[in-house]
């Protein structure tokens, strides 16, 4: 394997990693809170933003998979 894929490889998932779970701990501090009247469109704003967080920690993963193979 060459070593400059080898060390990209190492770089998207640790990027991969961090993005992950430090996001997911960022993101979970901006959750709205239930007694806001508009509570409704804060949380589906709120987890569409989550969702797409986590799509790009899954396009990361499979970067990291096909550097790999």
């Amino acid at each position: 394997m060459n070593i400059f894929i080898l060390i990209a490889n190492i770089l998207v998932f640790l990027a991969f990693v961090i993005h992950t779970f430090m996001g997911d701990k960022e993101l979970k501090v901006n959750e709205p809170d239930k007694s806001d009247k508009s509570y409704l469109i804060k949380i589906e704003k709120w987890t569409m933003a989550r969702c797409g967080w986590h799509w790009i920690s899954w396009d990361l993963l499979l970067a990291a998979v096909g550097l790999f193979l």
